[in-house]
């Protein structure tokens, strides 16, 4: 589990349709036993934060990813809610969390969705709620929304993006969905840079998903922010996106 090359124990915690707990020990070879892992916290949903609660540490339908030393959970409830978090290792023993995605119900036939990065700080990659209507019934939505938080999570996004600068136009929104009549998230002038994240978005395959920092020093790690400020994502049309050269 910890990628040290000695074999380490699992436990089966609980197990139903779609979501299986497993606990697990990493084997001390000096000792010659089995050392349970522990948290000092767990995310809560419903707060969009983690809370104080020593116990031992239990992964959901966890995955390994041994070149990067780290440990991807997921855990489910319907369609309507989903909490993704990326664990790594710092140490043999040291097992941080790095990313945190949480989609769930907001009420009122919207969908919430919040993506975060722990580092020396927090980076609030976005947080926002969008139709139910649109993320799950349009066609494609949802995968591209998925496509979208691993390439920030797991993927190079946060530290060796592909970056794009808007071009041919003076000026252009980046739209909330990927749709024109969709509202504003803020204008973006020529020359701007966003990150790519997914293209070939939407029911023409002409969006393009993009992040976007505005440009207040939030693009790096920092403290919380009180405020619930965040980086902004949404779509621009492709027509008015350009490569920039590394």
């Amino acid at each position: 589990m910890n990628f040290d090359g000695y074999g380490d124990l699992t436990l089966l915690a609980a197990q139903g349709a779609r979501n299986v707990f497993h606990a697990f020990a990493l084997w001390e070879e000096q000792a010659g036993q089995f050392r349970p892992v522990e948290q000092g916290s767990v995310w809560d949903s419903a707060q969009q934060k983690f809370s104080f609660e020593s116990s031992q540490l239990e992964l959901c339908n966890y995955e390994l990813y041994p070149e990067e030393k780290r440990i991807f959970s997921s855990v489910a409830d319907g369609f309507r809610w989903r909490t993704e978090m990326v664990y790594e290792w710092e140490s043999r023993h040291g097992l941080a969390v790095k990313s945190v995605a949480d989609i769930y119900d907001a009420g009122d036939g919207l969908i919430g969705e919040t993506v975060l990065l722990y580092g020396t700080g927090l980076m609030r990659c976005w947080n926002e709620v969008y139709p139910e209507e649109w993320y799950y019934g349009q066609e494609g939505v949802e995968q591209e929304r998925t496509r979208a938080i691993r390439e920030v999570t797991m993927g190079s996004a946060s530290w060796n993006a592909t970056w794009m600068k808007v071009a041919n136009v003076d000026w252009v929104n980046l739209r909330k969905q990927d749709s024109k009549a969709s509202p504003s998230l803020a204008k973006l002038n020529a020359g701007e840079t966003v990150t790519l994240l997914v293209d070939d978005c939407g029911p023409e395959n002409g969006w393009v998903r993009v992040w976007y920092d505005p440009g207040d020093g939030r693009g790096i790690f920092t403290s919380e922010l009180d405020d619930g400020s965040a980086l902004l994502t949404g779509y621009i049309w492709h027509s008015f996106l350009e490569p920039v050269e590394k």
